[in-house]
């Protein structure tokens, strides 16, 4: 089995062999990925404001509790790392698998994309893998 493939290398066409190895190096160099080591240095809730009603500006009122609808709460993390921090949105159910784990290093993975911040759209990374490395 092993002198099958290695006879396949050598009857390869040296010149195919160049183009693969091209393609391999253009297809890592022009991933979308980011891998970060950074420690877990803040966690903050971002509470979720109220509703409003488009033409009179008053607050929607649940009319069984009385209680104003709010939209849901937004969860950040702040990583540091040597040279800077980053900020991360987090889903509710991954912010509190990392409550408890401030000031422990992470590996972060992810990618860079064009995200809104306060109607303006900006490239910023965002993580998708939080792996505690302690």
């Amino acid at each position: 089995m092993a002198k099958t493939a290695n006879n396949e290398l050598q009857n390869q066409d040296p010149i195919q062999q160049q183009k693969d190895s091209v393609k391999a190096y253009m297809r890592k160099l022009r991933a979308n990925t980011i891998v970060l080591g950074a420690d877990l240095v803040e966690l903050r809730v971002q509470e979720g404001k109220e509703k409003l009603d488009k033409e009179t500006r008053m607050p929607l009122i649940d009319e069984q509790t009385g209680e104003a609808f709010r939209w849901p709460n937004k969860y950040y993390a702040k990583f540091a790392f040597m040279g800077g921090e980053v900020e991360t949105e987090l889903s509710e159910k991954k912010y509190f698998e990392i409550e408890s784990q401030v000031n422990m290093p992470f590996y972060l993975e992810g990618r860079l994309t064009k995200i809104r911040s306060f109607g303006s759209e900006i490239i910023a990374p965002v993580f998708s893998s939080f792996e505690l490395l302690a």
